[in-house]
């Protein structure tokens, strides 16, 4: 570590250990990548990691490894898993076409909430995030806000297929509830629903 300089030694020591764990490192460019999402220091001197998954530069919902080092750089702990996709590497690409737009997923995320109709309109865009503005409501039920997608894949059976991960708000007289699902962006079929 004295070669590494001390802005980078977490970074390195986390980046060392994820490598040996899982075979995936984050300054490793391939198809399949790790991607750091979170590197904190905490007050006793301990470092913990984060990283999510990506293939193509997409994320995999749900796939990351977190580590814990001790203030010495030392591995405290591991714990997570990534989706394996060196045996379809090549066979990974084709979902990506399956990527159209959000538009029928967020729909059928709204029709299964709230059993509503409606139009989108495209808004903004944050990150990997779209938003869109909602239009044509009927009935009681209400959309609040603006639902939001971004593509994601999601593992199946060990093969991945490209998916969308929706959040919509949801209102019926004065309670409010936020749901999330992820929608085959192909198949337009429930894969995963978390509130």
């Amino acid at each position: 570590m004295s070669v590494v300089l001390p802005e980078q030694r977490n970074a390195y020591a986390a980046d060392f250990y994820l490598n040996a764990l899982t075979g995936f490192s984050a300054s490793k460019k391939g198809t399949s990548n790790a991607v750091i999402a979170d590197l904190s220091k905490q007050k006793s001197g301990s470092v913990t990691a984060k990283y999510k998954q990506q293939v193509h530069g997409v994320e995999v919902f749900n796939r990351e490894y977190n580590l814990i080092m001790d203030k010495e750089h030392n591995l405290v702990a591991g714990s997570g898993y990534f989706a394996n996709t060196s045996a379809n590497t090549k066979r990974s690409l084709a979902p990506l076409a399956d990527f159209v737009g959000a538009e029928q997923s967020i729909k059928q995320a709204i029709k299964k909430l709230a059993d509503i109709n409606v139009f989108l309109t495209k808004s903004t865009e944050q990150g990997d995030y779209v938003k869109y503005t909602v239009t044509n409501q009927s009935g009681d039920k209400v959309v609040l806000g603006q639902p939001r997608a971004k593509k994601v894949f999601f593992e199946v059976n060990g093969q991945l297929e490209s998916a969308y991960y929706v959040e919509v708000a949801d209102k019926n007289s004065l309670e409010s509830d936020c749901f999330s699902y992820v929608i085959g962006a192909k198949t337009a079929k429930y894969i995963s629903k978390k509130i």
